[in-house]
Formats: structure tokens, sequence, C-alpha cells
């Protein structure tokens, strides 16, 4: 939905060859408020449509768009880049808050500005970094306050969908990493880290300081998951923070989202998948789940599931 977060797949990899164009269309919402919703792909980008109506800005859609999606790349998160654990969690915001997507927006174009002015050191650069820096840190606060209120919201509801998943009493913290911190890791103005790192960013030529460097850390029983947890605690704590966002979006906005998780069961021990199912139940939201695998459909059908099977681009319903 955003050209924030970056995939390795071209849209252009998504049309059928030969073909022109990829369209998705769906009816989303309820019996009593269905929502028309269209999607097109075609070689000058995306065009999307709301009830009919064409979508301006991408903000509108997401929020009217309730999905999360989790692939087995997401169960490999806690391990993964900073920057993959920044994108889930905006992701998230976004679904609560449209101005999020905006605000994400806003602060990298000014921080490719700044870090472009480090870089090439053009005539006058300096009143110029001057003039960005005030920009930057104006804009990062909003963003910073955002992502740090909702790690605390996060916290406590990740904490007991770990205990349901993983099946054992071990207890799982989070916590929210500014990246604006001064070196030594002591808190301050960003504005004021800035100037004391100014030197060293130009030497860089790249704003060391900021939300781009947010991280979130997540600890099991006091022990940092992402070096020292196994697989398939780490991928338990990765679906463990997807619940809590479930849970976090009904509790603030009274909304499940629909969750589309890619062939993310046939990555778990059946344990762990077993868990998973049963949690899913008791949420009550809508899941659509992928799988290669037989025996796990086998699973979902027990679950009540309805059962869709594609063969060659044709779907048949199972069940």
């Amino acid at each position: 939905a955003s050209d924030v977060y970056k995939r390795q797949v071209r849209l252009r990899d998504v049309i059928r060859q030969g073909c022109d164009w990829s369209q998705v269309e769906i009816t989303s919402g309820d019996v009593n408020t269905p929502l028309g919703q269209r999607v097109k792909i075609h070689g000058g980008g995306r065009t999307a449509w709301l009830g009919g109506r064409l979508v301006k800005k991408v903000s509108s859609y997401v929020v009217n768009c309730l999905s999360m999606a989790f692939t087995p790349d997401d169960l490999s998160m806690i391990k993964g880049s900073p920057e993959r654990r920044r994108n889930f969690l905006d992701r998230a915001l976004m679904l609560h808050r449209a101005d999020h997507l905006e605000r994400v927006r806003a602060f990298q174009r000014v921080l490719r500005s700044r870090n472009s002015l480090l870089k090439e050191k053009r005539p006058g650069y300096r009143e110029m970094l001057d003039s960005y820096t005030e920009q930057l840190c104006r804009l990062a606060e909003p963003l910073s306050q955002a992502r740090r209120q909702a790690v605390e919201q996060l916290a406590p509801l990740a904490r007991r969908a770990y205990e349901s998943i993983s099946g054992t009493s071990e207890e799982m913290t989070v916590t929210y990493v500014s990246g604006s911190r001064r070196q030594g890791g002591e808190k301050g103005d960003l504005y004021q880290v800035l100037q004391a790192v100014r030197t060293r960013d130009e030497r860089l030529g790249y704003t060391s300081r900021g939300p781009q460097f947010d991280d979130l850390q997540m600890d099991i029983a006091g022990r940092d998951a992402r070096k020292l947890a196994s697989q398939g605690e780490q991928r338990s704590c990765a679906l463990a923070l997807l619940m809590a966002v479930v849970e976090w979006l009904r509790d603030m906005d009274g909304r499940l989202p629909v969750l589309l998780l890619d062939d993310v069961s046939s990555e778990l021990d059946s344990g762990r998948r077993g868990r998973l199912f049963s949690r899913l139940l008791e949420m009550g939201n809508q899941v659509l789940l992928t799988t290669t695998d037989p025996q796990y459909a086998s699973q979902l059908l027990a679950a009540e599931a309805r059962l869709l099977e594609v063969d060659q681009g044709v779907i048949e319903a199972k069940r």
C-alpha cells in the first residue's frame, strides 16, 4: 500500500504475462454496511476505488481496509533487522490512525533531503542543514511518541498471547528502544543530540540518530529473544505480536482486522500450530490462511474452517 515498505517483488510481476493489468475486487464489512473495494495494478502503478469512488490518498484506503498480512518472512522478524520490526509497528499504527502513513512519509522525505545534504555538502549546506534539522526534529517527535505509546499498550497483550501460543509460563517482554539517544544510551532532546553528533554525521554522510533507528527489544524470561531464543520461541514471539495487534485494534477501535496468514502454519510445530488455531478461534476475527499441505487443511477443517482449493487459477469450495 505504500512505497514506505518496499518488497523485492516488482508490481509488474503480479500481472499475468501477456496482459496489461491485474485487478482484485472484494466486498468487505458486514451485511448492513458492505463496502466495495477494488485495486488495479497497471504499467503506471496502482489505482484504488472504495465504494465506487477513486481513492486519492493511500491513507484513506488503508484505514478502510482493516487487514493484516503475515508471512513466513514475518515469523523471522525477531532475529531480522530493526527495520522489519519498525515496519511491523508502523503497519499496525496505520490501521489505527490513517494519518500515521503520512507522518512516516513526511519524516522520510526530510530525512532523505538531510542525508543528501550531508553527503554532497553543496555550497551553503551548513545553513540549509540547520533548517532540515529543525524540520526533522519537528516531525520526529510525534512519530516517536506514537510508536512508544503503542508499544506500551501492546506489551501486556503480547505477554498474554505468548503464554497461550508457546504453552509455557515464561514471560515475554516488549520494550520500545529509541533511536534518538545520545552516545552511551542516554536520553535527550533530538535537536540537542543531532547538534552533538553533527560533526560525526558530516563525516559519515548520513543522520546517525532519530526514529529511523527505533527498534523493539523482546526478551523471554529475561533473555534477549533475538540472540538467545530458539527458533520456536522466536516464532512464538512474532505470532504473539500479531495477536497483540489484533486485540489492540479491537480495544482501541472496536474492530477486528481480517488476518491474511500466508503458509504460516507450515513453519510451526504441531503444538504451536494447534494453540495458534485455538487462539484465533477465541478471538473471533476472520482469517484467510493459505497452505499447500493437506495435513494442515485437515486441522483447519476440524476447527470449522471453510476450505477452498486453488488449482491452475480455479477456486473450488471443498466444504
